[in-house]
């Protein structure tokens, strides 16, 4: 997945060296575009998008390209080291690839959230990892609980019938849920019901209930929510998560559907969304194979 990043200083020839060093790393995902002037961001940006921009220390007035462009990640090249977003010049150009990824959220493996947990996987592309992610996390931490919201699951009467308790907020559903039995792997698993258009009418409201339920009750340490892309029918959904994860994959149409995906999120009304959500590269395997406990034991929740 590329994240394409605008950098503007007054020093035009150390910004086109910085883009052409940083462009070059064909291990890095990041991608940077080397500007003058504000102006130059601001005619880019009304044809082209950017993830944000990294501003000199004479662009301090960057704020008007938030205001005209919701969402935009603005940082700041300063010439100190100690800066608050800890990008500075002259620091090596991996270090500086280090921090813009860290700003805009994205590492290579899970990043761990304190405390119970209640966790989305979701994705706006297929065959990339969702599944296997949301097994796995459920699998490797102790005393979690998965739960299917794909678009189209199987006829399992325990399943259907526990997304009904949810809708109705029924204050035993617990006790329902804790007939569960552990699988060969160790997951315990609530199976999504025959079709998306049912699951389609959980509520914001019903997933605050269902975690207070499940987690302030102390049944669970962490439950893992396997989304699937029809279901959302509504994004505010995804409030009542801890931490979301986005499964990703590197190619071009995947890209333009990602770029798209995080337009939606640069909406001022889904800005504290953003920061909750976690892009990540699964590696495509079985929940319980070697590969995945490695990558989920990096940096597990």
């Amino acid at each position: 997945m590329e994240y394409r990043v605008g950098v503007c200083d007054e020093d035009y020839h150390y910004v086109v060296n910085l883009m052409e060093y940083v462009n070059s790393d064909k291990v890095s995902s990041l991608t940077l575009v080397a500007f003058s002037t504000l102006a130059a961001v601001q005619e880019y940006l009304e044809n082209n998008y950017l993830d944000g921009v990294l501003l000199g220390r004479g662009f301090q007035n960057g704020q008007e390209l938030m205001d005209e462009h919701s969402g935009l990640m603005i940082m700041f090249l300063m010439d100190e080291k100690d800066t608050p977003d800890g990008i500075y010049k002259f620091q090596s150009a991996r270090e500086i690839t280090g921090q813009i990824m860290k700003r805009l959220n994205v590492s290579e493996m899970p990043e761990p959230v304190q405390g119970n947990v209640f966790c989305g996987i979701y994705s706006p592309l297929g065959r990339c990892g969702k599944t296997s992610l949301a097994k796995g996390l459920a699998a490797f931490c102790l005393n979690s609980l998965y739960i299917s919201l794909e678009d189209y699951g199987g006829r399992d009467s325990l399943g259907e019938e526990i997304l009904y308790h949810i809708l109705f907020e029924n204050p035993k559903l617990h006790s329902l849920i804790d007939r569960i039995k552990p699988n060969a792997f160790g997951l315990r698993e609530v199976k999504g019901i025959l079709s998306y258009m049912d699951i389609r009418h959980l509520t914001k409201e019903n997933m605050y209930w269902l975690k207070e339920q499940l987690l302030v009750g102390g049944n669970y340490g962490s439950v893992i929510f396997d989304i699937g892309t029809s279901v959302l029918s509504d994004i505010n959904i995804l409030y009542a998560m801890d931490r979301i994860y986005v499964p990703v994959i590197d190619d071009e149409a995947s890209n333009v559907k990602l770029q798209a995906f995080r337009e939606v999120l640069r909406c001022e009304e889904y800005r504290e969304l953003s920061g909750k959500i976690q892009y990540v590269n699964v590696p495509i395997c079985h929940y319980t194979s070697e590969a995945m406990c490695e990558f989920i034991g990096k940096g597990v929740l």
